[in-house]
């Protein structure tokens, strides 16, 4: 049970690293490794003991939680300054 709870995390965080990739450096990925676990365990309890909302395999609140978690990040963060713009 837990080891499949921690793929799952991970598939949330790699999710969101692919809309991220080249924007951030690695100090500022640990970080935020560190959030988007504590919130995807936190919507996790939410969704599944609050709310009661259960799906096969977990796959949906994965999936849009990672997805969205990204986008937000995505937004937040200025984008790369290019050689020219120096």
């Amino acid at each position: 049970y837990h080891l499949s709870q921690g793929m799952l995390a991970s598939v949330t965080v790699l999710i969101s690293y692919g809309v991220i990739v080249g924007r951030i450096n690695a100090s500022q990925l640990l970080s935020l490794i560190i959030c988007e676990i504590t919130f995807w365990a936190f919507n996790s309890y939410l969704n599944h003991a609050i709310w009661g909302l259960h799906d096969v395999g977990h796959t949906i609140n994965t999936s849009l939680f990672g997805c969205y978690f990204g986008l937000a990040i995505s937004w937040m963060i200025e984008p790369p300054l290019h050689d020219t713009q120096r």
